[in-house]
């Protein structure tokens, strides 16, 4: 897929239990610290004495925090997992961006909280506390997709943040143009190819690493079930095999022949949508790699709007390019409102 991906020459020439409960989000704590939080993208540190991160318990938490991530060519796990007792959660420690603390003690109610920025900022604190051993175990378990998934949540609204810090505004208005919302673009986001129905963006653009962003739409057509999985894959399909050629004749961007794509249905914010996860090759050439799009109803109904992002990245990690543009995904809004 080399000439799919020669945007980059163009765009460098255009240059639980009865008692247990799950409170995410219902204790958010804002508190006056101003550090910056420290580690990398993934990090998460759990704080647990070491006689409960031996044992089958702490087996089970790394199980869980280090599981596949869905949808790379290779394996990867979700999130780089460190620990330390509470004895040693030092200052130093308390700067870490994502922290799960897990507190065993017969005087504790069962319950898994959120909080964030507790002591820097942006930060994500998840606390599980249980009266016992046994309490613990099972409350981790009841909860560890809920755990993992405002941790992972985290990681996507610090990008979402740090795009909009520093956004492409015009480029995000020649989308909305089109599609009447826009995700936040980070800057230096480039416009490849713009059509009445399509537009394809680079927002990294290396030698081996290279982020794509494309919109679609598509119009909602009467008696067909716009949302169902067949529909849904069809026209991802039909929008790439025609709009994002590869290197040879005849070559074109099209889904994985191995591994067919994941649909979900979500609600996130005030939007319902079909989130598709899967993998991307290239017909009649050797490129790949991961791709996630959002399918939604435009606001009057007349329209299916699809936003994807996708990641070439042949010698690297994909996790940490794939959040990048998975942030990009998740952040379209519809042009004033609020999300």
């Amino acid at each position: 897929m080399k000439r799919l991906l020669t945007a980059a020459l163009v765009i460098a020439a255009l240059a639980g239990t009865t008692s247990c409960h799950l409170n995410f989000g219902g204790t958010s704590k804002s508190s006056s610290y101003t550090s910056t939080i420290s580690g990398k993208q993934g990090d998460v540190l759990v704080v647990i004495n070491n006689d409960y991160w031996n044992s089958q318990l702490g087996q089970i938490i790394r199980d869980s925090l280090t599981a596949e991530y869905p949808m790379l060519p290779q394996s990867e796990p979700f999130f780089r997992v460190s620990n330390v007792s509470h004895g040693g959660f030092t200052s130093m420690f308390q700067m870490q961006r994502n922290i799960l603390r897990v507190d065993i003690s017969p005087d504790n109610v069962n319950k898994v909280s959120y909080r964030k920025n507790v002591w820097a900022n942006p930060q994500c604190v998840v606390e599980l506390k249980a009266d016992s051993y046994s309490q613990a175990e099972e409350l981790f378990k009841k909860n560890a997709a809920n755990i993992r998934s405002m941790i992972e949540g985290s990681e996507r609204e610090r990008i979402i943040s740090n795009n909009a810090a520093y956004s492409s505004p015009a480029v995000e208005y020649e989308v909305q143009k089109i599609f009447g919302g826009s995700p936040v673009f980070p800057k230096d986001t480039k416009i490849f190819k713009q059509t009445e129905d399509f537009i394809w963006l680079a927002t990294t653009n290396t030698d081996y690493v290279k982020k794509y962003i494309i919109l679609y739409k598509y119009p909602v057509q009467k008696g067909v079930q716009m949302m169902s999985r067949e529909s849904l894959i069809e026209n991802n399909l039909k929008a790439v095999n025609t709009n994002i050629p590869g290197t040879r004749e005849g070559s074109f961007m099209t889904h994985s022949k191995y591994i067919d794509p994941t649909v979900q249905y979500l609600k996130y914010k005030d939007k319902s949508l079909a989130e598709i996860r899967g993998l991307w090759e290239v017909e009649n050439d050797y490129m790949g790699g991961p791709f996630i799009t959002h399918v939604l109803y435009s606001p009057d109904g007349k329209y299916m709007i699809g936003i994807e992002g996708f990641v070439y990245a042949p010698k690297h990690d994909k996790i940490e390019h794939i959040r990048d543009v998975e942030a990009i995904v998740y952040s379209f809004k519809w042009t004033g409102s609020e999300n």
